[in-house]
């Protein structure tokens, strides 16, 4: 009963899988593989790695922990 939903639901598509392979080769054939193109591709190592993002939670958390640490020695 479930897996006969599923199938419906899978194969209920306005075209053949075949038609739509068929249409994306010939979209990339008239525009080219810019759209299909990462944008990943354009950004630095650092910034794919994520390590921007790293370094500004790390010196977030630093800053905290510095500011934590003089509050309690203004309070104590």
């Amino acid at each position: 009963n479930t897996m006969a939903k599923v199938s419906q639901r899978f194969t209920d598509r306005p075209m053949s899988a075949m038609d739509t392979a068929c249409f994306w080769v010939e979209y990339v054939i008239r525009h080219g593989n810019k759209a299909l193109r990462s944008p990943a591709l354009d950004l630095a190592w650092w910034q794919v790695a994520l390590l921007d993002v790293y370094i500004a939670i790390i010196l977030l958390v630093c800053m905290l922990f510095f500011l934590i640490k003089t509050l309690l020695k203004f309070i104590a």
